[in-house]
């Protein structure tokens, strides 16, 4: 049974816990070819994306299970989006993503963007994402993979 999750905005000293979070919710897929070192780069939640951007933790109980990120740099994007290993496949994702979606309809934005992790393709096409075939890149974490991106229309 999946218990109320609160939606926070993020503080600034969640920076490192944020990154990690992102760091061991990728590493459950376990197709990394990156050291921790070279994958925190990819991972790091800057302090100044948490001030300057909308970066929001799904708390469960207390404890953060996830959090995404929205940013307006090239036009909307959903730029973060992670979820703690024991919470992947039990739909807490999917309650994550509709607050996403409520979140971008409330900065009056009508479409979102975003290149995705390989094994996240299933779940985003399953939240009714468009995959953009021409917008395909290889993965910067496993260069034999590819990183789908992503169109979603909020209206």
């Amino acid at each position: 049974m999946i218990k109320n999750i609160l939606f926070k905005k993020a503080i600034v000293n969640q920076s490192e816990f944020l990154t990690e979070l992102a760091m061991s919710s990728n590493a459950y897929y376990k197709y990394r070819s990156l050291t921790d070192v070279e994958a925190r780069k990819v991972f790091t939640v800057p302090r100044k994306r948490i001030t300057d951007e909308i970066v929001v933790t799904a708390t469960l109980q207390g404890d953060i299970i996830g959090f995404f990120s929205l940013v307006n740099y090239n036009g909307p994007e959903l730029y973060d989006f992670f979820l703690a290993p024991d919470f992947i496949g039990k739909g807490y994702g999917k309650i994550m993503f509709y607050e996403m979606k409520k979140m971008a309809r409330n900065q009056g934005w009508k479409k979102l963007e975003w290149q995705s992790d390989p094994f996240a393709r299933g779940f985003y096409l399953k939240m009714g994402a468009i995959e953009v075939p021409d917008k395909i890149e290889i993965c910067p974490l496993n260069p034999k993979f590819q990183s789908p991106r992503f169109e979603y229309y909020l209206e």
